[in-house]
């Protein structure tokens, strides 16, 4: 156990507990009602996860199967040097699974106890593998933060205690579904460096009034640095029925967002065909799905914007508040269109580039002050503790990482309202913290 593991564990109230039982039953790298609730702290204005050891599952695909397994997952799984992956596979940490069921066929257990991980075979780095070879790699977590706000304008205590990153909006029992609201920079699902810190584990933590219900179903995600709406199924049976609501897109969507620039239209439609791109962030070393504007091969997407306001900032710079609507459902696909029209959403780094009119020199900085500032801090807390140079198991994390502030960084796009056209559902969001000032030139105006 890492030296800032066990501190944070006395921090927050409790014993470092030297025989792991806390981590016997965890999912692989996944959330879910049966996963144990972790340990959360507040601090520097982020929620943590208390560091913790998961289990993953690696799967041997056709074409890792000519070289050295070591040196294929240094190639695939970018972020990892050669270096690391044969020190997981020194350190007996990367074993190879051969669970079988009656007929011969691989088990799909969804979890691996630390009993059986230990009973398996370990792994050779310099092996060869076969397709359909199984690994099971047990690594020691240190989760990305998520930002909250510094008050919390609710008196429920659970909802003060996972910083009101997420809220329940509502609950339409006789549909099956719940709509909460999120905060930027935090995930709808688990997925790379967030697990625990993620919309769907915060729900099952800090919402007590889904309790009565199994672990909420999600039917659609919004994008990290997005701000808003989620709609989440109670049961499998509703998650069936939302699921084709949206794929007949009979769920109408509307969401809020500020770019830069003046808006030419009063009201268009932007029909521009979009498909997925894989790119590699080379600092962080993560890869990303991006969509892009691709007129051989995208798929169709629509999106239909109507201008509310043109304005221009204390410091002049040109902006344009819009209504948006998806009429698809593509990745990116607001945020694409937007750029792709001249008129990138303020603050997506992600996008301002891909702006049809070039690079926007000071209107969209990567980072705001703040953002960095709390960059800054995060390291130096980090530094104190030794929650990252103290751990052997997670080198690259922490202060070698440092897109953090990106991470943070809200983009001024909020899903405000999501709705049945029958009128079954209707949940509508408060409106963003970036759109204080707007009220009275909205009055009226019906959003």
């Amino acid at each position: 156990m890492c030296a800032a593991f066990a501190q944070l564990l006395v921090d927050y109230g409790g014993k470092p507990d030297l025989r792991t039982r806390r981590v016997a039953k965890l999912r692989c790298a996944s959330v879910d009602s049966t996963s144990p609730v972790p340990k959360y702290v507040q601090r520097g204005g982020c929620l943590y996860v208390v560091p913790y050891e998961i289990f993953r599952v690696l799967n041997v695909k056709e074409r890792w199967s000519t070289e050295p397994i070591a040196q294929v997952l240094a190639r695939e799984l970018v972020g990892t040097s050669l270096e690391e992956w044969n020190t997981f596979f020194a350190s007996g940490l990367i074993r190879e699974w051969r669970g079988r069921d009656e007929e011969g066929a691989v088990r799909r257990d969804r979890h691996t106890s630390l009993s059986s991980f230990q009973l398996m075979p370990a792994v050779s780095p310099r092996a060869v593998l076969t397709q359909g070879t199984r690994l099971i790699h047990r690594y020691h977590a240190h989760e990305r933060p998520v930002r909250f706000p510094t008050q919390v304008s609710t008196s429920d205590q659970r909802h003060q205690a996972c910083g009101g990153i997420v809220s329940l909006l509502g609950i339409n029992e006789r549909a099956g579904v719940a709509a909460v609201t999120k905060l930027a920079n935090v995930p709808v699902t688990p997925c790379g460096l967030y697990n625990y810190n993620s919309v769907l584990a915060l729900l099952r933590v800090f919402v007590p009034e889904l309790g009565s219900y199994n672990s909420p179903h999600p039917v659609h995600r919004l994008d990290g640095p997005v701000t808003g709406v989620c709609l989440f199924a109670l049961s499998e049976k509703a998650a069936s029925q939302l699921t084709e609501k949206f794929r007949a897109r009979r769920i109408r969507k509307m969401y809020l967002a500020e770019t830069a620039g003046f808006f030419d239209h009063e009201e268009t439609v932007c029909d521009a065909p979009l498909s997925v791109q894989t790119q590699v962030d080379f600092i962080s070393g993560r890869r990303h799905r991006i969509g892009v504007v691709d007129f051989q091969n995208g798929s169709h997407a629509s999106t239909h914007i109507r201008r509310l306001l043109r304005y221009k900032t204390d410091h002049g710079e040109a902006r344009s508040l819009l209504l948006v609507e998806p009429r698809t459902g593509r990745t990116h696909q607001i945020r694409c269109h937007l750029a792709h029209l001249g008129f990138p959403i303020v603050k997506d780094t992600r996008f301002e580039y891909k702006s049809a009119r070039g690079p926007l020199p000071g209107v969209l900085p990567s980072a705001t002050f703040e953002e960095e500032t709390m960059s800054r801090e995060t390291m130096h807390l980090e530094l104190a503790t030794g929650s990252a140079l103290l751990c052997p198991h997670c080198p690259r994390l922490g202060v070698k990482d440092r897109s953090f502030a990106n991470d943070a960084s809200a983009i001024h796009l909020h899903a405000h309202r999501y709705w049945d056209i029958d009128g079954s559902l209707d949940f509508t969001a408060e409106l963003p913290s970036w759109m204080s000032g707007f009220e009275e030139s909205l009055e009226g105006r019906h959003l």
